[in-house]
């Protein structure tokens, strides 16, 4: 059986900075699908809404993102610009907490998964 792998929980940052509040609604449940990659700087691992990847709706840390962001530096997880899809996905996301009361950066923890492991 074919399965994603857990490999990290962390909390998105900056989400009143981004789209996290326009699209509350739709990702206010646990097991929401996240969608990662690079911004457009290739400085930040940003999360989109899966389901509208134009939607950002904040980013990893530093610290979390370490693992993460050479593969995407690599050429995984690339986001299309003019297609608004992930290209090559190695990581997929789901949203794991959500407190509307709590601080911005500690607001939505979501859990990191290798996509698609034996």
């Amino acid at each position: 059986m074919i399965m994603d792998k857990f490999i990290n929980e962390c909390y998105l940052q900056k989400t009143n900075q981004f789209d996290a509040l326009d699209v509350w609604n739709k990702i206010n449940k646990i097991g929401v699908k996240i969608a990662l990659s690079l911004d457009n700087k290739g400085e930040n691992v940003i999360a989109r809404l899966n389901s509208d990847n134009s939607k950002i709706i904040g980013v990893i840390s530093d610290e979390d993102s370490k693992t993460l962001k050479p593969f995407f530096e690599a050429g995984w997880n690339e986001y299309d610009k003019d297609t608004k899809k992930i290209n090559n996905p190695l990581f997929v996301g789901s949203i794991s907490k959500v407190d509307d009361k709590a601080d911005e950066n500690k607001r939505i923890g979501i859990c990191v998964f290798v996509k698609g492991c034996k």
